[in-house]
């Protein structure tokens, strides 16, 4: 019968299962900000209030810092022919101001704060019900100009408020801290460096310099260098001989003389004539003599 494989010793691996994607990492929340406390507006103690002008006696100044909503000041500008209004606050005592709660019912406003009622310092020109202010102050003011009210020429202030906190003393350093001492510590002295002498370093040696030759006290001029020795010296033509002819030319042809001029005839034999006589000058003729001179009359008888 055929023979049969044989059995492997262990079963066949499995393929691995997949492993299921990774999730992506879930968002973190968003950072809340920090829970401010509220802003808790009120009015310190003995505070008082004063305006350049009221309208009419129920409307008093006093009305915009009792607590109460329903009670204003009012100032009405064609009573008195103003420009502006001024409303002052006496806080009694010096306090940082953080901001004002200022119920009105104006366009706009501008708000001043002091420490001595004199000296003035501008905080903000706004309309808002809560500006901010940020001043050490004890007097507040707050100007309303002509027109700037809802009503015409009359304006109001419902209620004044501020959020303060009383100003800090400076801190004073803690008893038990030795305070600083009056004079510096006095440092180690140093060896002062030796001018004269150069640093010595033993790791790098001082650089030394060739030696150049003295200079020359009398510089010389460039002089021509003599020829070489192994030249023949140049050959100079003599004048008295002709050079001799080159042997690879033809010779020239000898110069041809110069034509004989003519022979000069003999001198005359015949006697050469006299020389004429000079020129005599021409004569002038003599002068003539004068007429005779007639006889003198002869007397009458």
């Amino acid at each position: 019968p055929p023979s049969t494989p044989p059995s492997p010793s262990h079963p066949p691996s499995t393929p691995p299962s997949p492993s299921p994607p990774a999730s992506p990492p879930s968002p973190s929340p968003p950072l809340l900000p920090p829970l401010t406390p509220p802003v808790t507006y009120s009015l310190p103690a003995g505070i008082t209030a004063a305006a350049c002008h009221t309208h009419g006696p129920t409307n008093v100044a006093g009305n915009a810092i009792d607590g109460n909503p329903n009670t204003n000041w009012a100032c009405c500008f064609h009573d008195v022919n103003l420009l502006w209004a001024d409303y002052d606050i006496d806080l009694a005592s010096v306090y940082v101001l953080d901001s004002a709660h200022i119920t009105h019912d104006l366009n706009s406003y501008t708000l001043f704060v002091s420490l001595d009622n004199s000296t003035w310092t501008l905080v903000a020109s706004t309309s808002a019900e809560n500006p901010s202010i940020g001043q050490l102050a004890r007097y507040v003011r707050i100007r309303v100009d002509y027109g700037a009210g809802n009503y015409a020429s009359c304006v109001g202030l419902w209620e004044i408020a501020f959020a303060y906190h009383t100003a800090s003393p400076p801190s004073s350093p803690p008893p038990h801290l030795p305070l600083p001492p009056s004079s510096p510590p006095s440092l180690p002295s140093l060896p002062t460096p030796s001018l004269l002498a150069p640093p010595q370093s033993p790791l790098l040696p001082l650089p030394t310099l060739p030696s150049l030759p003295p200079p020359s006290p009398f510089p010389q001029p460039p002089y021509p260098s003599p020829p070489p020795p192994c030249l023949p010296p140049p050959q100079v033509p003599s004048l008295s001989s002709p050079p001799p002819p080159s042997p690879y030319l033809p010779p020239s042809p000898p110069p041809s003389a110069p034509p004989l001029a003519p022979p000069a005839p003999p001198p005359s034999l015949l006697p050469s004539a006299p020389p004429s006589p000079p020129a005599s000058p021409p004569s002038l003729p003599s002068p003539s003599p004068p007429p005779p001179s007639p006889p003198p009359p002869s007397p009458s008888p």
